[in-house]
């Protein structure tokens, strides 16, 4: 974890709970180490609202998305990993990055 400003991501399971409502920018970019489809969806409140996905036969990639959401006081953002595998972001590879910051 390198930031956590106003300590609204829980880093032991990796959900940001919205604290300040707005809309707000997320991000996120996860290594493949399958060579099957893998998809990653950024979840609000249990629903999907981004999909990221490869169905390459290679065994490893990056996969990334972007969104602009509006939150209120107690939304939940997250990645969920749909199928696949990927990397689990020890180390220093910086594998799995999760960005998100309010816009206005």
């Amino acid at each position: 974890l390198l930031s956590n400003v106003g300590s609204s991501l829980d880093p032991y399971f990796g959900v940001f709970t919205c604290r300040v409502p707005g809309t707000y920018f997320f991000t996120f970019n996860m290594k493949k180490i399958s060579a099957r489809r893998t998809a990653v969806h950024l979840m609000k409140n249990g629903r999907i609202e981004a999909t990221a996905e490869d169905d390459s036969t290679r065994d490893t990639s990056m996969l990334s998305q972007a969104v602009v959401l509006h939150l209120r006081t107690g939304d939940r953002v997250y990645t969920k990993l749909a199928s696949g595998g990927l990397l689990d972001g020890s180390g220093e590879d910086g594998t799995i990055t999760f960005t998100g910051f309010l816009l206005y």
